[in-house]
């Protein structure tokens, strides 16, 4: 029997038809046909690729080389920045994607909007997508869910 939410899939995935894949070489993802790439840049990521969904918020996707041993130091390095600058963490977890732990942390800005942080370290390489939004709710929406949990590292 199912629970009524995608016929009975307590996983689900975004259709083929209705979204497109983002390939970036070591990782790929799908996102909804509904988000559109922006030009916007990163000065700190240059080659970072910005696509913004129908509630206007920003998901910035970019990867770079680190030299952190373990997940644990990335998100410690995260809150540190953070706390340095004014703004406060509402949460920090880790997640699985790709069956991977994935470090996800949501903090509000200085200007009261809010900023979420997904990343993933693999072989020396950190994927990160920079989700920016004015609320918890925006930034946390099913699309952007479904998309970074589609996330697939080779």
């Amino acid at each position: 029997t199912s629970s009524g939410n995608n016929g009975g899939n307590s996983n689900p995935v975004i259709q083929s038809s209705d979204a497109q894949e983002f390939n970036a070489g070591n990782l790929k993802f799908k996102y909804p046909n509904t988000w559109k790439e922006i030009d916007q840049t990163d000065d700190e990521h240059p080659g970072a690729v910005f696509f913004q969904n129908e509630d206007n918020v920003t998901i910035e996707y970019y990867n770079v080389t680190s030299d952190a041993q373990s997940l644990k130091e990335i998100t410690q390095q995260r809150v540190g920045y953070t706390q340095n600058t004014g703004e406060f963490v509402e949460l920090v977890e880790t997640i699985t994607i790709d069956g991977r732990n994935a470090s996800n942390v949501i903090l509000e800005t200085a200007d009261g909007n809010y900023a979420r942080f997904v990343s993933l370290l693999s072989d020396g390489e950190l994927y990160v997508f920079k989700i920016t939004g004015n609320s918890v709710n925006s930034i946390t929406s099913e699309s952007i869910e479904n998309s970074i949990s589609s996330s697939d590292i080779a």
